[in-house]
């Protein structure tokens, strides 16, 4: 196997040409956090319960559209590991000396492409940047407008104000993204960054999903306690992290934990809880879909 000197990565950066790494490597990648944290946990729930996924799904024009957008993502990311992983492999070969994999990238369209090239190349990045940013944000307005703002404070406001108030809530939370941004020099990269705030809270909303798709006896109680106790677990577990586990960024291990405290406080309480009757559950859970 291919041993390196190279200074990118920090401890187990010479595990990064090796396809399965042990479980008890210090690399945030084992096998075991990539086959539990990430392959059984964040990956489907980004697909299933990112907000910015479903609400392009939802603006089809039929369910067969939305099953034919599903798919055509799926076949288009199949891409992105090569898109991602290669160029990587190629700057940590050429570049032994830059101090974080995330400078790989920019230092490789400075020092290889030309002026007018490198500048479309930039162009294209800003542009997916946007595209990507401009969907959260606009997801982000729409939760909060219709589902805490309509819902409790001004239930009989009209679709004008609504899109009103759903502007300014895009404007706040794009100063709010100005003013956290700082925080990401707490993180060896922005994937690790992104990662840690990602399993805080979808190992417990994909737990409460996976259930309230296919179990008909899971109830609001039960998804409410599920996610609190969830997030609780998520959060403890990054608070002591250093005495539980061998790695630093232990992001993919702490999704796969609060992810089981979740589905297991969801069933534990949604049996103790009265259950949604079958006819409210009609073509909303999979083993309903039918009756």
């Amino acid at each position: 196997m291919i041993e390196t000197v190279n200074t990118i990565g920090g401890p187990g950066r010479k595990d990064f040409f090796h396809l399965i790494l042990p479980a008890d490597t210090p690399h945030p990648l084992s096998w075991s956090a990539v086959l539990f944290g990430l392959a059984f946990v964040l990956s489907p729930a980004y697909w299933i319960g990112n907000q910015a996924i479903v609400q392009r799904n939802l603006g089809t024009a039929s369910e067969r559209e939305a099953k034919k957008s599903v798919l055509f993502g799926c076949f288009l990311k199949l891409s992105i590991p090569f898109l991602v992983v290669i160029p990587g492999m190629v700057g940590f070969a050429l570049f032994p000396g830059l101090e974080k994999g995330d400078d790989i990238y920019p230092t490789m369209l400075r020092e290889l492409l030309p002026p007018g090239l490198a500048g479309l190349v930039f162009a294209g990045f800003l542009a997916a940047l946007m595209s990507s940013a401009d969907s959260y944000l606009n997801s982000a307005s729409t939760l909060w407008t219709m589902d805490i703002y309509k819902k409790y404070i001004y239930p009989n406001a009209s679709h004008q104000h609504l899109f009103k108030v759903g502007k300014l809530l895009t404007l706040i939370f794009i100063i709010m993204a100005v003013f956290l941004a700082p925080l990401t020099n707490r993180f060896s990269g922005v994937f690790s960054g992104f990662i840690m705030l990602l399993s805080i809270i979808q190992g417990p909303m994909f737990a409460i999903l996976l259930l309230g798709m296919l179990w008909k006896r899971a109830n609001g109680p039960g998804a409410s306690a599920g996610l609190i106790f969830g997030v609780i677990t998520s959060s403890t577990l990054y608070w002591i992290k250093q005495g539980i586990f061998r790695i630093d960024d232990p992001a993919l291990y702490v999704a796969w934990w609060s992810f089981l405290t979740a589905l297991i406080t969801t069933i534990i309480v949604s049996y103790f809880t009265p259950p949604k009757t079958t006819e409210s559950l009609r073509d909303l859970v999979y083993t309903t879909k039918s009756l």
